[in-house]
């Protein structure tokens, strides 16, 4: 009995939970979607670039990392219009 209350709560924990992180992306989606001002962010550019002048695998990585972030952001823009 006390199995089978665990695997409930359980349950219930997860649906919360992907309830919450279905709510935080789509939030995510919409602020990109309204953004007009890309000049003002809150990364630390300086930093980033500092990184990844310190260390040639960093900066091949980095390079890479960003262009399958843009072309997946440029695939879900073009999936929408």
């Amino acid at each position: 009995m006390a199995f089978a209350q665990s695997e409930q709560e359980a349950a219930l924990r997860r649906k919360q939970l992907q309830h919450q992180l279905t709510h935080f992306w789509n939030q995510q989606w919409k602020e990109m979607e309204e953004a007009t001002d890309f000049r003002n962010h809150n990364l630390p550019l300086a930093r980033i670039k500092k990184i990844m002048k310190s260390d040639e695998e960093v900066r091949v990585r980095a390079h890479i990392s960003l262009l399958r972030a843009c072309a997946r952001a440029v695939g879900g823009w073009h999936r929408l219009g």
